[in-house]
Formats: C-alpha cells, structure tokens, sequence
C-alpha cells in the first residue's frame, strides 16, 4: 500500500510538472507569437506611409531595420525585393496575404519552412498607386523553442523528480501512518477513524472484530457444552456397564441396565448426529438441492411419521392450511418441521396438542407449528435459539432433547432465507412461525 501511494504520488508530480513545462512554453510562444504580428503591422503600416511620402526611396530605410520589403504590382509582379533579385522572382499573385491585400486592403499570412525551424510572418497592405507593399519577419517556431528548452527542462525535471521522491515519502509515511497504527490496534472499537474516508473501512473491521470474538466466545460455549453433553451419557453407559461386569446385575436387574444403556446409547447417537447436522450447516458443507417444495405435503408427512411418537406422550397432532409451495430442499425443511414439531411434543402435557399451520399471506408462505406446553418465559426470547440452551434442563434431557433442535431450526430457516417469529406464555403453551418466500 506504501509503495502503491508513493508511486501514484510520484506520477502525479511528473505529470504535473511535464504539463507544466508544456503549457507554459505554449502560452510564452503565443505571447511571443501576438507580439511578432503587432509589432509587423506596425511596421508595415510605417514603411507604406513612408512609401507614399518618398517612394522607393523609402526602401533602404527599412532595410537598414532588417526588414524583407517587397513591392509587387496589382498583376503580381515582384517589383522590388530586399533579400532577392526581383528579376528572378515568381509571380506572388497567387500568395494569400497579396489576394488579400488586393481585395480589401491588407492581408497577412505565415508560413513554416521546410525543416520546421522557421516561421516566417507576411504582412500586406496596397498603397495609393494600386501596388502592394509586404513586409516579412522571420521567428523560431514553437518545436524549435521546444528543442532550446529540452537542456534546462531536463534540468527542471530532475529536480521536479528528486523534489516530488522527497514529498512523495513524506506525504505516504504521514498518510499510512494512522492506518498501520489503526491495523497494530487489536482493540479498533475504541478508535476513531483517521479520515472521514475511512469511516466505512473502520467500522467494517470493528463489525468483523466483534462478529470473531463472538464467534470465538460461541465455539468456546459450544466445546464445553458438546463435552458436557457427551460426558453424560457416556458416564451412565460405562457405570452401568461396570455393574454388569461385575455381576452387580443379573436376570431381570440386568436387563433393566441393559435398557438403559440402549437408551444412552440411543440419546449419544441422536447428540452426535445434530452436532454433526448443526456443523454441515455451519461450514456450508451441507449443499441441498433446492426445487420447489409445498411445505403442507412435506408437513403432513413429518406428522405421519412422528404420530407415534405423539401417542407415547399422549399428545395428539393436526396438520391443517393451504397449499404453498417454496423454493427449498425438501430433506432440510422437513427436518425444520420436525425439530418444531417433536420440541412441541416434548415440552407438552398429558393429554396436549400440536397444531401444524400452513397459510400464504402477501407472496409469503408461513409455516406455524403451536403447542399446549409449558411455554416459555419472555426472559428467554433471546437465547431460545443458542445451541445447548435449555429453558429447563431437567426435563430436557428425560424427554430426550439435545438441546440443538431450535439451532438448527435458525441455520435452515436462514439459508432458506426464511424469518422465525416466537410467541409464548408460560402455562400456556407456544407458537413458533417461519415465513419463507413464495415460489413464484
């Protein structure tokens, strides 16, 4: 980045500085130029007047002024010239200054030589008798002033690049300088940006800054609540498998511990599988395959197959609505309804409802799944959908939860670009709605 800005910074002073050069040369060329041609009429308006008073008489006055003085006839020819034989000479009627001068009086024109060194002016102007007086002066051209001036601009350069290094660096550490102490900071929130530019760029990294120690405070909760949960099941399993080693357990007793084992084992494979679900989604590693979904079909098919996992609870389901369809992956929305769905069953009383809702309201298709449960206090709202969190633990873990249902609930629901909606009284029972874009 230093070197980038003291480059540019560099360009930007030969560039100026060669602008400089050229324009200025310019403008003193056609200063020099406007003077040339001021200074030639007025000297052909001296010598035809003194040509009118003494006739050619007049014409070794202004040579002895270094002027080129030509006299020629209304039919063009040189009558006299200064410089030149006029016997030898053209006919210069077919100049423009001499057409001009015949037609209205004066006329000027200026010519480049050859090796486009030279420019020389013509200044004409028709006199009593119907002759034409020219006078000529020759100038540098504007690539000749160039060529004089290429030593001391190349002198100018070299100082204009030593003098613009110097700047250059000066400028770049005091530019950079805030900006490497602003990327040294670790702590950007407690800085201010060092220009109003970069206010975007600061708040961008103190956004990230955030955003990474949250995530490094959610991966430290996360490894201590997975070995939390795994060390429970896993504790149970190795003691009641000690007993039965032991002969601590036989006949009837060793079957009840062997019951128990399958069912730690079971709630072991269940943790494991929603941990490894919940890191898919968390990785973008899980890639489904999105085609247009009716979110009541796949509902209706999710109760099915948790009725009787309802009826051991005692808890009855309904699945009711209207057709929607919404561009998903089948597979992951049905395990978002059945996340809702089993957590309604679990948080629920003897003799409770799970209520599954489809409808379609402004180009959005709302899934709402309702229980009769215990419900959840409004001190919870925030955190219902961490992983591990747990309104009550206790029962939680005897109805089987992991603790990671509502988590994965959130990552389906945002990469289906859906938004969660939650409703709940405690005593009463809860309401949890995911609105997802229609299918158009």
């Amino acid at each position: 980045m230093k070197q980038s800005i003291k480059r540019r910074l560099l360009a930007v002073g030969w560039i100026s500085a060669g602008l400089t050069v050229i324009l200025t040369v310019i403008v003193l060329y056609a200063a020099f130029e406007k003077q040339v041609w001021a200074d030639l009429r007025r000297d052909t308006e001296l010598i035809c007047a003194l040509y009118e008073e003494m006739g050619e008489d007049a014409f070794p006055q202004a040579v002895k002024e270094n002027f080129r003085v030509t006299l020629i006839s209304p039919e063009g020819t040189v009558l006299f010239e200064s410089d030149l034989d006029a016997k030898e000479m053209e006919n210069h009627l077919s100049r423009p200054e001499i057409q001009d001068a015949l037609a209205y009086g004066k006329g000027e024109d200026r010519r480049v030589s050859e090796s486009i060194s030279v420019s020389t002016y013509y200044c004409a102007q028709m006199v009593k008798d119907g002759k034409v007086l020219r006078l000529a002066s020759s100038a540098k051209t504007v690539f000749w002033f160039f060529l004089e001036a290429l030593v001391p601009v190349a002198l100018v350069g070299v100082l204009v690049f030593l003098l613009a290094a110097l700047v250059a660096s000066i400028l770049t550490r005091k530019l950079v300088a805030p900006i490497e102490e602003l990327a040294k900071d670790s702590h950007v929130g407690e800085n201010k940006a060092p220009y109003p530019e970069l206010v975007p760029f600061v708040e961008a990294l103190r956004f990230q800054q955030e955003k990474k120690e949250e995530n490094a405070r959610m991966r430290q909760e996360f490894t201590a609540n997975v070995t939390h949960e795994l060390k429970t099941p896993l504790t149970s399993i190795s003691g009641y498998a000690e007993m039965i080693q032991n002969g601590m357990a036989e006949g009837e007793t060793g079957r009840a511990f062997a019951g128990k084992i399958q069912k730690e084992a079971r709630r072991l494979l269940t943790l494991i599988g929603d941990i490894i679900r919940l890191s898919q989604l968390d990785s973008g590693t899980f890639s489904g395959t999105f085609v247009s979904v009716s979110l009541l079909e796949t509902a209706c098919l999710v109760v099915e197959r948790l009725t009787f996992f309802a009826k051991q609870r005692e808890v009855t389901l309904s699945v009711s609505g209207e057709e929607g369809c919404i561009l998903g992956d089948r597979e992951m929305l049905s395990e978002l309804i059945a996340n809702l769905v089993e957590n309604g069953v679990r948080y629920n009383r003897p003799g409770g409802r799970v209520d599954v809702l489809v409808s379609c309201k402004n180009q959005k298709v709302i899934l709402t799944v309702s229980d009769t449960g215990i419900g959840i206090s409004k001190v919870h709202f925030d955190r219902i959908f961490e992983r591990f969190y747990r309104v009550d633990k206790s029962r939680s873990k005897e109805t089987g939860g992991t603790g990671l249902g509502l988590a994965i609930v959130k990552h389906i629901a945002l990469s289906h670009n859906g938004e969660i909606a939650l409703e709940s009284e405690e005593g009463k029972g809860t309401s949890i709605s995911v609105s997802f874009p229609a299918c158009s």
